[in-house]
């Protein structure tokens, strides 16, 4: 990579990517890890059973949870799409540390496997607002059959069922009853561009586009039924325009109609807003560590995310890797997103003391949470100088 391009990437990157040099887009030798399956003995005669060879092996060593073989002429029909979930230990316990009072992000990618599976992941914050990978899954999508939708089921059933949210989460039982999805702005927006502009003339495509827009920004339903009328009234002689945007997004029967604008996506749910973490995810997989080369062998996707059977890893390193030295670092306060500020300094030396005072003496602090290390005195006459 030439020094411009790897200032540019250097220049875009996060602080904490900057840090541990996450910036950098690795070339990977692809022909050198098929090599590795083939001299292994492993390499089955063809891409589809070397994966799913791949994948079962993933699974004895608890990196992938569930794998189902594709078999479309199933006469059940939750058995036929190929499904593949992957959640590891770590994984699992970032959900259960940081799934209360917040929410995850959910989105899904192409183009990263010769198959065209989709990759499905969900994205949880951390206590700095990084999103962190909870789990991630791949599933067939054959035309004309619900497989992704059986697909996406089970893995919220197994998801749930696996970390126990429903029965030792205090709220979660509730919470679930009343889940909530959202559709993302960038999306939403991307398809007013393919679908709806090309039909309408052009001097009017800015017209259009501004009344959506306001659609999306109202606070309120009622707020937003006023626009949606004027819109209507706007665009009295433009039947396509009405038809589209009254089936497509705000009619009173469309599945979409709160899933999109302000007033359907203001709740309690957390300091995280509905940001597009998921992309932020994706940008990683697809540039990083697929070298920004689109349709990979499914052999080379598995290996990216949770590493090589033999070495444990991957050039470059792997999808987990990244994010679980981010969160280490996190945890561990040698990095902050304010700079090594004098103020900053000063809390950081005062929470060690209180740390090491602790060590010393266990019976001077009691423990909230251990796993922040929240902390109150149990005398007032505690000296922390």
């Amino acid at each position: 990579m030439s020094i411009s391009k790897e200032r540019f990437h250097m220049v875009n990157a996060s602080e904490l990517d900057r840090v541990i040099y996450r910036f950098f887009m690795i070339p990977k030798e692809v022909q050198m890890l098929f090599h590795q399956i083939r001299t292994r003995g492993n390499f089955v005669g063809s891409k589809w059973g070397a994966m799913l060879a791949e994948a079962l092996r993933l699974q004895e060593l608890k990196k992938v949870i569930f794998v189902q073989p594709y078999s479309p002429q199933n006469p059940d029909e939750n058995k036929r799409p190929f499904i593949l979930l992957i959640q590891d230990e770590w994984m699992l316990q970032v959900a259960l540390r940081f799934s209360c009072q917040n929410s995850w992000a959910m989105d899904s990618t192409f183009k990263t496997n010769i198959y065209g599976l989709p990759l499905y992941g969900a994205v949880l914050p951390n206590q700095t607002g990084i999103g962190i990978p909870i789990w991630l899954m791949l599933c067939s999508i054959d035309v004309g059959t619900n497989q992704e939708k059986v697909a996406l089921e089970l893995t919220f059933k197994m998801i749930f069922a696996r970390s126990f949210l429903l029965k030792r989460r205090r709220g979660w039982k509730a919470a679930t009853s009343r889940m909530q999805s959202f559709a993302m702005l960038v999306h939403v927006k991307k398809a007013w561009d393919e679908n709806l502009l090309p039909q309408v003339p052009k001097d009017k495509h800015d017209d259009v586009y501004n009344c959506l827009s306001n659609l999306m920004h109202a606070t309120r339903e009622d707020i937003f039924d006023a626009r949606y009328d004027e819109l209507l009234q706007v665009y009295q002689a433009h039947e396509n325009i009405r038809w589209y945007v009254s089936i497509g997004w705000c009619g009173s029967t469309c599945m979409w109609r709160s899933r999109w604008p302000r007033f359907g996506r203001l709740f309690q749910h957390g300091n995280e807003d509905t940001k597009n973490l998921v992309e932020q995810l994706w940008q990683y997989v697809k540039y990083t560590l697929l070298n920004a080369k689109i349709n990979k062998s499914l052999l080379v996707l598995f290996n990216a995310l949770v590493g090589d059977l033999v070495h444990g890893t991957y050039i470059g390193g792997t999808l987990l890797e990244c994010f679980k030295q981010k969160q280490e670092i996190v945890d561990s306060g040698s990095f902050s997103r304010f700079g090594s500020s004098k103020q900053h300094t000063a809390k950081l030396v005062v929470g060690e003391s209180i740390l090491k005072r602790f060590e010393a003496d266990p019976r001077t602090l009691k423990v909230i949470e251990r796993e922040h290390y929240s902390w109150v005195p149990k005398s007032c006459s505690i000296n922390l100088s």
